[in-house]
């Protein structure tokens, strides 16, 4: 039976320097404006409201097999395959 955890919303904390409401999402992090105001928690909702419709397609790409993903090794001989091959055609310069 396949493990079916239930993702977690990001959390909306307290940025201490600034006094702000932030938001880590996906690494990155949005700040929502003054800590507990109505702006900040209504930035909040639209933000996780737009993630909450973009996250089911990130999960499912997490649990794709991976022989359906290209690492980055396959994808650099592909590359060179490609750079050595007749099609691409190196510009010199003759003096």
């Amino acid at each position: 039976m396949a493990n079916k955890r239930r993702r977690r919303s990001p959390a909306y904390t307290l940025h201490k320097p600034s006094r702000q409401a932030r938001v880590r999402i996906n690494g990155r992090d949005y700040y929502l404006g003054p800590h507990n105001s109505p702006e900040s928690h209504d930035r909040y909702a639209r933000l996780i409201a737009e993630w909450s419709v973009v996250a089911p397609t990130l999960r499912d790409l997490e649990q794709a097999p991976l022989l359906d993903r290209l690492t980055i090794a396959e994808l650099l001989v592909q590359y060179l395959e490609f750079a050595n091959s007749r099609r691409f055609v190196r510009h010199t310069r003759s003096h």
